[in-house]
């Protein structure tokens, strides 16, 4: 069963809660709307539960910490694979917990026993393929990577149209549980998918509107309720413990930041990862000149200012089909294939895209299942790519739900087509 956020309407004008949840408002007349702001139910909690990451709220300045009740939804079901891939996943976290041989996220240490393959060991995974370019070798990508710790309490970014605006704002006990499922595409921590492989981070930031505080969030629709800083300070200690892991972290959009705020972050970027930050400058990028450098952070940033900055790098292309099925992406990123790839990196998305009359006719689907269900799809065509330096090949492949998917094993596996590349040139050369 698929849990949804328990809401219960709260009227402003007289200050006080009304009773019943929030389809008790279905009875009203209209004109009662006009006065109505749903807020989320909430409850104090003395600690976070298992699995409810996302669903954590950050609490008022006069709250304690805060959670949703659940409030289940008859027939919200997710498909048998989802279920068995989720059960699956809690239940060797649990083992690992109970033995002692799986770390808590975050302190910093990569998990034992997983094949280096599948933790995406220092982007080539081996030193035959240190020598190679970076954008020369498959890397795995996080689409959106912070979504799992979106805030279902927070507003809608600004950049959302006047009309989806005027909806949340009338019937946000409706809107909220749908944004939440459709906007999320990850569900593991920052640390999570770094132990997992992900060594690109697709992360878009931003100011919240009427926010008198420094504190920039991640955004999907609507923000994080963990701040950008915070996120990169998990970052850089991983990295400590990690010095041969090397990372790319594209920072993009940046809604409601002007140059003052821009400066003021990309200050505090350079204070946090110093010395890791590889400048663009930098002639040979391999992994090689990369680890006797001691540079492990690629930063890329979309706007101007990075003219000013040489640790910076400019915005890294990313092939977005904004499709909804498999067979729609692929034949979109053949179609940028016989293009010919651009010089450096690149991200191939297979990120699926539904559209807003699909998510109203479909109301107990969500992006999770959406991915799942076109996965199989994907694998297939993504097992046919080859790394290199051809106008055809592929760098960086991002994904949504790359914890419960296998895309990190699945792409990193693809570099073993590089040697054997190599070992045929060289034959053919003697």
């Amino acid at each position: 069963m698929k849990s949804f956020p328990y809401i219960q309407p709260l009227n402003e004008m007289h200050g006080k809660h009304t009773t019943g949840c929030c389809f008790e408002a279905l009875r009203m007349p209209f004109k009662s709307w006009l006065f109505l702001n749903v807020r989320p139910l909430v409850a104090p909690v003395g600690q976070q539960e298992p699995g409810n990451r996302g669903l954590l709220l950050p609490p008022p300045s006069s709250r304690r910490p805060v959670r949703l009740l659940p409030f289940v939804v008859d027939g919200c079901e997710e498909p048998g694979e989802v279920k068995q891939i989720k059960h699956v996943t809690d239940r060797q976290s649990a083992q690992s917990r109970s033995s002692g041989r799986g770390p808590a996220a975050g302190d910093g240490r990569q998990q034992p026993g997983l094949d280096v393959r599948s933790t995406g060991r220092a982007v080539g995974h081996s030193s035959d393929r240190a020598g190679h370019t970076c954008w020369c070798l498959f890397q795995t990508g996080s689409h959106d990577a912070m979504s799992y710790c979106l805030d279902i309490n927070s507003p809608l970014l600004r950049s959302e149209s006047d009309l989806f605006r005027l909806l949340d704002g009338f019937f946000y006990c409706f809107t909220r549980p749908v944004i939440f499922k459709w906007a999320t595409t990850q569900d593991k921590t920052i640390e999570e998918q770094l132990s997992k492989g992900i060594r690109y981070f697709d992360l878009r930031v931003a100011h919240k509107p009427n926010d008198l505080s420094d504190d920039l969030y991640f955004t999907h629709v609507i923000y994080t309720h963990l701040t950008v800083l915070k996120t990169l300070e998990c970052v850089a200690y991983w990295l400590d413990s990690h010095p041969k892991e090397v990372v790319i972290l594209a920072c993009s959009h940046f809604e409601g930041m002007d140059d003052e705020r821009h400066e003021s972050f990309i200050s505090c970027l350079k204070r946090l990862f110093g010395s890791k930050l590889c400048p663009r400058k930098e002639s040979v990028l391999s992994l090689r000149s990369l680890w006797a450098s001691g540079y492990q952070v690629i930063l890329s940033y979309e706007s101007e200012l990075v003219a000013r900055h040489p640790q910076l790098w400019p915005a890294i292309p990313y092939w977005w089909a904004n499709k909804m099925t498999a067979e729609e992406v692929i034949s979109y990123l053949d179609w940028k294939k016989d293009v010919g790839r651009p010089e450096g990196f690149f991200v191939c998305g297979l990120n699926l895209t539904a559209p807003r009359a699909h998510i109203t006719k479909n109301r107990k689907e969500s992006l999770r299942t959406l991915t799942f269900s076109n996965w199989e799809c994907l694998r297939r065509w993504v097992e046919k790519q080859k790394p290199g330096s051809d106008r055809n090949s592929l760098n960086i492949i991002a994904g949504d739900f790359v914890g419960p998917l296998p895309l990190c094993s699945l792409v990193i596996a693809l570099n073993h087509k590089l040697r054997a590349k190599t070992s045929t040139q060289m034959t053919q050369h003697y």
